[in-house]
């Protein structure tokens, strides 16, 4: 994400300057995956999957501090000025997720759990390089169930740690959503998702609406709202709040 959605960053003391470097197109630099996927018969229904990925961070880490001498006033090479480079580091990542169909008698049917894991693995696993990105884990948990009549709802736990840079302690964050789809009637559909991030507060609602107003053309409203503490996951996008309005023909 570049622009508003670029996640914020606080660049060391006496950097002036800002500069990314990709990896070259070169076969050694490619990205290569294998996944393997089964089924079982274990109550309604068990798919299982695995997947090993040899790929690259999502988003640059600082890789350097270039000292810029000619525009140093000072001629003193401890405080900068400097340009910060990011970059991408090689990551392997094991993976693993699993949907299990079951039903409880009398009480609901057609439930569905779903699961996936991720452990991101990079060559800085001690956290003592500050050049390198540091191993992560994310998962979630995930419950899904329609409703008699009624609307099709998701229930999620997500889990996210991080390696820190040492000494600093590990980051460990919990979050919740719960995502719901409903089509009232052939023309109206209703759809939403809010997530909580329950480590510092904050959290994001996002209800859409869409009407068929006739063959073709379709209305529909959304609204991103963002809440939470300055420097909280979703309280730093408090300002893209917003209320999205919109007509779609078809021909």
């Amino acid at each position: 994400p570049q622009g508003d959605w670029a996640p914020p960053q606080t660049p060391p003391p006496g950097v002036i300057e800002v500069s990314q470097t990709q990896p070259s197109p070169a076969a050694q630099n490619g990205v290569f995956g294998v996944r393997v996927t089964d089924s079982f018969d274990v109550l309604e229904g068990l798919d299982l999957g695995a997947t090993l990925l040899r790929t690259y961070t999502p988003f640059p880490g600082p890789k350097q501090l270039v000292y810029l001498s000619d525009k140093d006033t000072d001629a003193n090479p401890q405080n900068g000025p400097f340009r910060l480079v990011l970059g991408y580091d090689r990551e392997t990542v094991f993976g693993a997720d699993f949907a299990l169909a079951f039903s409880i008698p009398d009480v609901a049917e057609g439930l569905v759990l779903r699961g996936e894991a991720a452990y991101r693995l990079t060559p800085d696993t001690a956290g003592r390089d500050p050049f390198t990105q540091n191993p992560s884990l994310d998962g979630v948990l995930e419950l899904e169930y329609t409703w008699p009549d009624g609307p099709t709802t998701q229930l999620l736990y997500n889990l996210t740690w991080k390696k820190a840079d040492a000494p600093a302690p590990d980051t460990l964050t919990h979050r919740v959503a719960l995502l719901a789809r409903h089509d009232v009637d052939e023309r109206t559909h209703l759809e939403g998702a809010w997530v909580q991030n329950l480590s510092d507060g904050s959290g994001m609602l996002v209800p859409r609406v869409r009407y068929t107003l006739a063959d073709g053309v379709e209305a529909k409203a959304g609204l991103a709202f963002f809440y939470g503490k300055d420097g909280s996951e979703f309280g730093v996008w408090r300002e893209n709040s917003e209320l999205d309005l919109g007509l779609d023909f078809s021909f």
